[in-house]
């Protein structure tokens, strides 16, 4: 599926370039949140109430008041600051689908209340880093939406972190494993098989 990697700064008011921001740097926090979508900007703003300063962090750098929340600065652009996506696609296990709830207790997989034990689900999730927001509690899959999980479940950029992948986002199954090369072959039942 295809999913934003990363929220760059496409172009930035010079006022803004004074205080080092400038173009192709990574958003990594807004308002001490992280930022992993252009509309994940948006939902922090609205957050903020009139009045409230915002802070803006990119990778490597300080936090940066770029200004304060007024009717007119309901987006970065009204203070000077224009945001791009750079997308990539990525291959996750697909955990829950629209309406169901998953949750992460102990290290192990519920959906809908039911533990997974199905050998691919033997294994431990970590669920503590303060970033995660998704599937640590109960959380319900949005319509049109999908969980899904990386394998490396103690380091894996998920769900966990930036929620749902939009079905409109799917571009595929995959069925040849590659890597690790002890695990190199044909996967999903594909050609008789199964992996």
């Amino acid at each position: 599926f295809w999913h934003t990697d990363a929220v760059l700064i496409q172009s930035v008011d010079e006022r803004l370039a004074d205080f080092g921001l400038s173009e192709g740097d990574q958003v990594t926090y807004l308002n001490g949140k992280p930022v992993y979508s252009v509309d994940g900007v948006d939902a922090i703003l609205d957050a903020l109430g009139e009045g409230d300063e915002i802070r803006l962090q990119t990778r490597g750098a300080q936090v940066v008041p770029i200004g304060t929340k007024t009717s007119d600065a309901m987006a970065l652009e009204g203070l000077g600051i224009s945001l791009r996506e750079h997308r990539m696609r990525y291959v996750k296990r697909l955990i829950a689908v629209e309406g169901q709830t998953v949750h992460i207790r102990g290290g192990d997989l519920y959906v809908d209340g039911e533990k997974l034990t199905d050998a691919a689900f033997d294994r431990f999730y970590a669920s503590t880093d303060p970033r995660m927001g998704y599937g640590v509690n109960p959380t319900v899959v949005p319509e049109g939406h999908w969980f899904v999980l990386g394998d490396n479940t103690n380091n894996s950029w998920d769900s966990r972190y930036w929620g749902f992948v939009d079905t409109s986002d799917f571009i595929g199954e995959p069925f040849l494993r590659v890597w690790p090369f002890q695990r190199f072959g044909l996967m999903n039942g594909y050609f008789g098989t199964e992996g």
